[in-house]
């Protein structure tokens, strides 16, 4: 096993894939590839005015086409305007409510309220202290429920800050009847203020007992299993009713009201002027997550707290001075299932691994990203995608699973959030209605039919890296064999070049001569001779391993060989060594390179040879390396090779030799014989070391 898992490891293929996989991760992570995943197209028929609209969008009809609806109020009557507009954008009806008042803090909302294909549009008036309840039905703009009486201001003001929002519709606890459930505030801390629903037909409504709390926003959940929902509120403090009042507005509050609009457990106070409390459910569990901050001082830290479904704090998170508390915009949702904590400048923080995971300090950062954004649908995949903006008109729509996004301007200036709507043409959704108080714009959202080639363009960088790699790792190895085989054809060279320096002929002569010269009485002759041949067997044999000696060494080794020759062959021949004092005798020469040319001239040159042979040897230095000239007065090659018994092996090995060690030690060797007239033969060698 451990042999496979080397060898898989050592494997080049291998190797040459996973660099490439690395590198295509590396550009995935940093590359922002300009072929989008996803493509916006902004439609540049938009609507705009100057004046604060409301803008609905929908089939409000059935007939699978979208219509749309301009809702604002109308000049100098401050009462309820209708223009409808159908699929192409022609004016369809126009309607004016002019019976009771009306304003844009009274948010309209669109539901099918008896459930016959056709939306009625819902929204408060008001006429002198009094508050009704009306819906309009958007197919035959005539109003199906006409001032039906809500409610009466606690005390008449003449400048009323009154605010409403309908948040669901429907049938939530399986009882056959539907609900309408809702927030209203009076303002200025009076009454009605609250969570209130209204059932339909009958049109009976029910109220929190939560007195003067202000409650901005309502989040359902079955916390008990049981096919009845109950209700996570949204509070803030705008300080508006005394401290003395049941449940002042001085404070926010962590409230549940189950489906009868009482509450779970008691509200629970949370501290701080113009502080706000949101709650959303827990990821599968009867828990629920509570956020709260104040934005009247630094000294009330945001808290992020995990509860059960009594009210009893089971674990908490804090944060000091995170942020200058007038500019703090927090929110606590779920995206895809996943509860977040998200702080502008901050980012999304993931709760659903637990609250203790959280970092203890947060630092803040400029990024688009980093602000609340507003989740819808783009893509129909069933999961949201975030839109993000600014109040400069940029835009971006980012899918977390993905990490893709795409940036797009807002033709006109983006006030008080974004809404979003599908929009239908023959039953379809080609295209989503992004709307803004003063106007809309079209969008089409679409998946990007060019993006296949981000994939060929990271398989075309797979390829060309993994090929780039194994393309290297091929010219190592061929390296490395090359080398490998130079390297074995070296040691051969330097096996076959010690066994003809050891030529058993060679030592038998020499004992010979030894055993001569004893037998002549000339001991001490014979004792320095002997000597000598040990000097340079000891040397054949340290060096044995190299194929390169200096200079020095290899001169010393020829120079004792000639003299052991001259000794056998006394007045045949005369060696002189010629070196120039500027030759570096430190520098590497190949092994034998003097030697075997000395031998070869003694052994052929002066075979017949009685006297008067002349051997020079000169070394001479040179740019980037040295020359070395080899001549013998002796018989020359044509006259010695009628007397070879060999096939001149030595100078064969040599040239062989030199040729491998230009490749292995990248030398460059020049080598020639020349004949010399009338007899003798010159031998050049010129070694340079290239820069």
């Amino acid at each position: 096993m451990k042999i496979k898992l080397k060898n898989s490891i050592s494997n080049t293929h291998l190797q040459s894939a996973l660099v490439g996989a690395l590198v295509i991760l590396l550009v995935y992570s940093i590359w922002d590839a300009p072929i989008k995943r996803y493509n916006v197209k902004v439609d540049p028929l938009d609507r705009y005015t100057t004046e604060d609209v409301l803008w609905f969008v929908d089939d409000f009809d059935g007939d699978g086409n979208s219509e749309r609806i301009r809702c604002f109020n109308a000049p100098h009557t401050n009462t309820l305007d209708l223009v409808a507009y159908d699929n192409n954008g022609n004016l369809l009806d126009h309607y004016h409510y002019n019976s009771s008042n009306w304003n844009y803090s009274l948010t309209p909302r669109i539901f099918d309220i008896d459930k016959d294909g056709i939306k009625e549009l819902l929204f408060f008036s008001v006429r002198n202290d009094s508050i009704f309840f009306n819906a309009i039905n958007l197919q035959s703009f005539q109003l199906s429920i006409d001032h039906h009486y809500f409610n009466t201001f606690e005390r008449k003001r003449e400048n009323y800050a009154y605010a409403s929002e309908f948040f669901h519709f429907g049938d939530f606890n399986s009882d056959g009847i539907d609900e309408l459930f809702f927030v209203f505030d009076a303002g200025f801390g009076l009454y009605p203020r609250g969570v209130f629903k209204i059932e339909f037909p009958s049109l009976k409504l029910s109220a929190s007992p939560t007195d003067h709390m202000l409650v901005k926003a309502i989040n359902f959940v079955d916390f008990f299993m049981d096919g009845t929902t109950e209700i996570l509120c949204t509070t803030s403090a705008p300080n508006n009713s005394s401290d003395r009042n049941i449940l002042s507005d001085t404070c926010s509050y962590v409230t549940v009201l189950d489906y009868n609009l009482t509450p779970v457990f008691d509200p629970i106070p949370m501290q701080g002027r113009y502080s706000s409390t949101k709650c959303i459910p827990n990821t599968n569990d009867s828990t629920f997550l509570v956020s709260h901050y104040c934005r009247s001082t630094s000294c009330v830290p945001l808290r992020l707290m995990l509860l059960n479904t009594e009210g009893r704090l089971i674990s908490e998170k804090k944060w000091k001075n995170i942020s200058n508390p007038e500019n703090l915009e927090v929110d606590l949702n779920t995206i895809n299932k996943i509860p977040y904590l998200i702080i502008k400048d901050i980012g999304r923080l993931r709760l659903d691994k637990g609250i203790y995971r959280l970092p203890d300090h947060l630092e803040p950062e400029e990024d688009p990203l980093l602000s609340i954004p507003t989740l819808y649908d783009f893509s129909g995949d069933g999961s949201s995608e975030l839109l993000f903006w600014d109040m400069k008109s940029r835009a971006i729509i980012y899918d977390e699973e993905t990490n893709d996004q795409v940036e797009f301007e807002f033709p006109f200036p983006i006030k008080y959030g974004l809404k979003i709507y599908p929009f239908y043409e023959n039953g379809k959704i080609t295209k989503h209605a992004v709307t803004t108080v003063g106007g809309f714009i079209f969008l089409e959202y679409s998946r990007n039919k060019m993006y296949f080639l981000l994939y060929l363009i990271y398989l075309f960088l797979f390829i060309s890296v993994s090929g780039l790699i194994r393309l290297m790792f091929y010219f190592q190895k061929t390296i490395i064999e090359r080398k490998c085989n130079t390297e074995k054809q070296l040691i051969e060279l330097q096996f076959n070049s010690v066994k003809n320096q050891l030529n058993p002929h060679f030592l038998f002569n020499a004992l010979n001569s030894v055993a001569l010269m004893i037998n002549e009485n000339k001991s001490d002759e014979a004792y320095d001779f002997l000597s000598l041949n040990s000097r340079m067997i000891q040397r054949v044999m340290n060096d044995a391993k190299e194929v390169k000696r200096s200079l020095k060494d290899e001169i010393q080794f020829t120079k004792d060989y000639v003299s052991i020759q001259e000794h056998r062959f006394k007045n045949c021949f005369k060696a002189i060594f010629e070196i120039d004092p500027e030759v570096n005798l430190d520098f590497q020469v190949p092994k034998m390179c003097i030697h075997t040319y000395v031998e070869n001239a003694i052994k052929h040159g002066f075979r017949n040879t009685k006297a008067g042979g002349r051997l020079r040897i000169s070394v001479k230095s040179v740019s980037r390396g040295i020359s070395i000239t080899i001549e013998d007065n002796g018989m020359g090659r044509k006259a010695a090779s009628v007397y070879q018994t060999n096939s001149g092996n030595g100078v064969n090995i040599m040239n062989e030799f030199y040729q491998l060690f230009e490749k292995y030690h990248g030398y460059k060797i020049n080598f020639s014989i020349d004949d010399i007239d009338p007899t003798g033969t010159a031998i050049k060698l010129r070694i340079i070391i290239p820069e």
